[in-house]
């Protein structure tokens, strides 16, 4: 873990993750894949970005994201008493994949009915639009640029969070999804 996912983890609950190379290139193909059938997200359009698709869940990403999860992150325990949960109870649901332009902003919203929600960088450029969380009374952001490709943010559910206007040129490629918890895989 580096010293800024120390920081913010211990701040509002958020890690940054590098995703192995093999996760990531299964991640890749699987974006690439959503963006390419244009199944509509469905959110509504007061905060959704133009274009938010859903798209196939990678198994080796998804079991990567849930043992990260079960490792690293704690508020499940906190605040949920889920404490010696096993590891096969988390799941990823459902995930899409996000394609930003100039002049596309995705509006403040928080992922109900999950214990944690992720963003994967496929494809970003220098200076691009920051990630925002609120938390108690501020804003902490987070700089996108060409080094976040390959990583993904990890936060809790609950968090409100927001993506600033984009206003360089290219895209951002981005997948997102949520992590639940279920009893009943465990038995």
């Amino acid at each position: 873990m580096n010293l800024l996912s120390a920081f913010l983890l211990d701040k509002i609950g958020l890690i940054c993750e590098q995703i192995p190379p093999e996760e990531f290139e299964e991640l890749t193909e699987c974006a690439y894949e959503g963006l390419e059938n244009k199944i509509p997200l469905g959110d509504h359009q007061s905060i959704s970005i133009k274009e938010e698709y859903k798209m196939r869940i990678p198994r080796r990403f998804s079991a990567w994201m849930t043992s990260t999860v079960y490792e690293k992150m704690t508020r499940h325990c906190r605040e949920y008493g889920f404490y010696n949960m096993p590891r096969e109870g988390l799941f990823i649901p459902m995930m899409w994949v996000n394609r930003m332009k100039k002049g596309d902003q995705h509006q403040v919203h928080q992922h109900n009915n999950s214990l944690y929600s992720f963003s994967a960088y496929i494809s970003c450029s220098n200076n691009d639009a920051p990630f925002f969380f609120m938390h108690s009374d501020h804003i902490e952001y987070l700089q996108i640029n060409e080094h976040s490709c390959g990583n993904t943010l990890i936060f809790p559910s609950s968090l409100p969070h927001s993506v600033a206007m984009k206003t360089n040129d290219g895209e951002r490629i981005s997948v997102s999804g949520n992590i639940v918890f279920d009893w009943g895989l465990t038995m």
